[in-house]
């Protein structure tokens, strides 16, 4: 049976419950990190309202960030379902060329990154084991797009999720010890203005550099210039997939500022 199904068999029925959600999933690694980094931390939990992670359906009239995307890219309206601000951002988005951006136009990249790996480099992808980069580079020679990948990949004893992440690895050019590296920084991408104020205690009690202007990273030495250069990367990346050609060069990240949410 599939990895994911039989962990779940492994436990007692109570605990399969509390298994079957995305979401529950995500926080029990949350614990677990926290146990482990922050163990004075106090926790909370928040209930998830609306759709499934990734579900297809609304409920209460709230989708799944994965159903707006696809909704986005179908070119239908998501003005109900997302807030105003973000309606506008969208729009703007849109009409710039910048959105929408999907996964399949990185299709032929991301081959051919696969396609000039050799066995020793595909191994040292984060979440490569038991033999599993042989697999990829023979599908990488022969699919054509990133479905028939994913379908020549897809096993029981691998998740799509997994495969889905060793192929952004792959595309991004990230190796094992990228995925072990402890953070460097921390780097605001947004904030409300209760957020802002914040900010000025974190500077004094941060363990790590709190960097808000994106420019200021350039600052940095040692281990961190390694970290900041692999997210201008993905970002120049990223790019690559706008609707708009002539922005896909177009890199703004060191000019980029977080967004600051006219909220408390």
């Amino acid at each position: 049976m599939p990895y994911a199904s039989a962990r779940s068999e492994a436990y007692p029925s109570v605990v399969r419950k509390v298994l079957t959600s995305p979401n529950n999933l995500l926080a029990i690694e949350y614990i677990r990190a926290a146990r482990k980094y922050l163990p004075n931390a106090e926790l909370f939990t928040v209930a998830r309202s609306g759709a499934a992670h990734d579900g297809k359906d609304g409920r209460d009239g709230i989708f799944s960030a994965s159903k707006l995307r696809e909704m986005i890219r179908s070119e239908l309206p998501v003005d109900s379902y997302v807030p105003t601000a973000s309606v506008e951002r969208i729009r703007t988005a849109i009409r710039e060329g910048r959105c929408p951006v999907s996964a399949d136009t990185m299709a032929i990249p991301l081959l051919a990154a696969l396609r000039r790996m050799s066995p020793e480099d595909a191994a040292d992808l984060p979440e490569i084991s038991e033999g599993l980069e042989h697999r990829l580079l023979a599908a990488a020679d022969v699919a054509v797009d990133r479905q028939t990948l994913l379908d020549r990949l897809k096993t029981k004893r691998y998740t799509q999720a997994r495969l889905r992440r060793i192929m952004i690895s792959a595309y991004l050019g990230l190796r094992k010890k990228d995925q072990a590296a402890q953070p460097q920084y921390l780097r605001l991408l947004a904030a409300t203005k209760r957020g802002t104020a914040l900010l000025k205690t974190m500077r004094k009690t941060a363990a790590l550099p709190v960097i808000i202007k994106p420019a200021s990273l350039k600052l940095l030495q040692g281990p961190a210039v390694e970290q900041y250069t692999a997210e201008v990367r993905a970002d120049s990346l990223y790019a690559l997939a706008f609707p708009n050609a002539k922005l896909r060069g177009d890199n703004n990240f060191f000019r980029n500022s977080p967004y600051i949410a006219a909220i408390e």
